[in-house]
């Protein structure tokens, strides 16, 4: 039917009605009386035409049922792979390099790609099936909503590590909406390591534990291991040396079986800390240096086994061989723009000048540590470089600036405090390879 005849169609019919109705009321209203077969003929039409106007409603429903599902479609195709693979780079440069106005417009972004994701999700989920589209999981829409929020938590746990724990909260809550096992232990292996960098190493090993139970649930041995190494960061940062390296021992095992070079790296690092922690500096050393081999035989700059070894030599007292290494960690830092390895760097060459008694030159790279720190919004690198810097100043015998910066050290007033301060003075912990193990959370991503 052409479009013409069809308006005129419609045209005739709701004249029809209209006089169908019109003359019922006029023969109710005289009391007319009319022939029983023409009462029943009136019934008959007044009924055909209420089913006419409950199957056009029938009919809109449907349409607006297949118009929601055609929009949900449309907000799930909207997040494509490129454009992850985009956000995610666009956010981890921003957050190493510190640019806050960066990362803020780019959260933007992708909170509100992730808020469609989200809406596109229940709408298939109210919606009725729509004929001749293949059919979009409401799942797959939410995991990739949660592995946007774990984007965000990476780019702002460089800087911002409360923000990050929101994100990585939200991160979890919508894996487990969605079904996601694995994307569950992605978020809580971020989730710890945000909590030990915080402080709140209880917290952080629950979500290790969590972790290490659902990769061994699934059967990934990658995630096991990668579990292993994050619960043994959080049990050395607990004071349980014992149990880290257990930890880091199992870890190291299933790198050997999967031949994973780079894992096992990982594993030699935490094993040397591990020990480092435990007072075995000799026995630190021999893993950082293993480390270090496997660094160069991956061609990477390995710029942490650099700092680590600095760290042994230092409480060995060799401060000359440790600032040789603090050297080149802040050497390859500053080359590959690792903002908080320079800190780290920063902070281990102070602490090695101070122990020379090359207090000025101790202080300058104290109060670089310092303004890094304050720049990352990393309390507990706060404290410590405040620490330190009250220490450089009472060895040059000036006191009122070592007063002044131990007041502030001990956190005045509108100073939000870590709930385990580190000493302001002593060894330097090693990274807890935090992008690593972020890099397990955006498995499907690769950079």
């Amino acid at each position: 039917m052409h479009a013409l005849d069809g308006r005129a169609h419609a045209h005739d019919l709701l004249l029809t009605q209209a006089f169908s109705f019109t003359l019922t009321a006029r023969v109710r209203a005289l009391s007319i009386s009319l022939p029983p077969s023409y009462k029943r003929s009136q019934t008959l039409s007044l009924s055909c035409f209420g089913l006419q106007a409950k199957a056009w409603k029938a009919g809109h429903k449907r349409e607006c049922e297949e118009a929601k599902n055609r929009k949900a479609s449309q907000l799930a195709a909207e997040m494509t792979a490129d454009r992850q693979r985009q956000l995610y780079t666009t956010l981890s440069d921003h957050g190493s390099s510190g640019n806050w106005r960066g990362v803020a417009a780019q959260a933007s972004e992708a909170k509100a790609v992730a808020a469609n994701l989200r809406a596109a999700a229940t709408a298939l989920r109210t919606a009725a099936p729509s004929s001749g589209q293949p059919p979009v999981d409401p799942r797959n829409l939410l995991t990739q909503a949660a592995w946007i929020y774990g984007i965000l938590g990476v780019a702002y746990g460089r800087w911002d590590r409360g923000k990050a724990i929101e994100y990585f909260t939200e991160s979890l809550a919508i894996s487990q909406e969605a079904g996601d096992r694995s994307g569950e232990a992605s978020a809580l292996a971020n989730l710890g390591i945000a909590y030990d960098s915080l402080g709140d190493v209880p917290k952080s090993i629950e979500c290790h534990t969590q972790c290490l139970a659902i990769a061994q649930e699934l059967g990934d041995r990658t995630g096991e291991s990668m579990a292993y190494g994050n619960l043994g960061n959080a049990c050395d940062s607990l004071g349980d040396c014992g149990k880290a390296i257990e930890c880091h021992t199992q870890c190291l095992a299933i790198a050997r079986e999967l031949g994973d070079r780079a894992g096992e790296g990982r594993a030699y690092t935490n094993l040397g800390t591990a020990w480092h922690s435990q007072g075995n500096f000799s026995k630190a050393i021999e893993y950082h240096k293993q480390r270090l081999v496997i660094a160069q035989e991956l061609g990477d700059r390995a710029g942490r086994a650099y700092g680590s070894l600095g760290n042994s030599w230092q409480s060995l007292g060799d401060y000359s061989q440790a600032i040789e290494y603090y050297l080149q960690r802040l050497a390859i830092a500053e080359e590959i723009k690792d903002r908080a390895g320079e800190n780290r760097a920063y902070a281990g060459l102070g602490i090695a000048y101070q122990s020379q008694g090359d207090f000025a030159k101790a202080i300058e790279y104290h109060s670089l540590d310092l303004e890094f720190a304050m720049k990352m919004n990393d309390w507990k690198g706060r404290y410590r470089a405040l620490g330190n810097l009250g220490n450089g100043y009472a060895s040059l015998k000036d006191f009122p600036k070592a007063i002044e910066y131990g007041r502030s050290g001990g956190g005045g007033e509108g100073v939000r405090k870590p709930r385990q301060l580190p000493p302001p003075h002593g060894r330097i912990r090693p990274s807890r390879l935090l992008p690593r193990s972020i890099s397990y959370h955006c498995h499907r991503i690769e950079t």
